[in-house]
């Protein structure tokens, strides 16, 4: 007999705006952290995209952003420049 799956626990994220608390949707974190980059006039660090985002209302830590930065590296959607800073095309 096989032991039942476990459930894959989805990550999430909370912003808080206008004086709500919401949980971001799937994807939106990773839309936002592209628009940073992009908004970059040099590179970025994942530091500083971190505090942007805590600035704003979004908890995340610099753990998530590092590995969604690496991440949006491997698909190709943003560029690493040199180790730790990143930037769009």
């Amino acid at each position: 007999m096989t032991p039942p799956k476990r459930e894959r626990r989805v990550p999430q994220y909370t912003v808080f705006e206008n004086g709500v608390t919401r949980t971001l949707e799937h994807g939106e974190l990773t839309t936002i952290i592209i628009g940073v980059v992009a908004a970059a006039e040099k590179g970025i660090r994942a530091v500083e995209v971190t505090r942007k985002l805590n600035g704003w209302g979004i908890e995340v830590s610099n753990n998530v952003v590092t590995t969604a930065l690496s991440t949006l590296t491997a698909a190709g959607r943003i560029n690493r420049v040199r180790r730790g800073v990143y930037e769009m095309d």
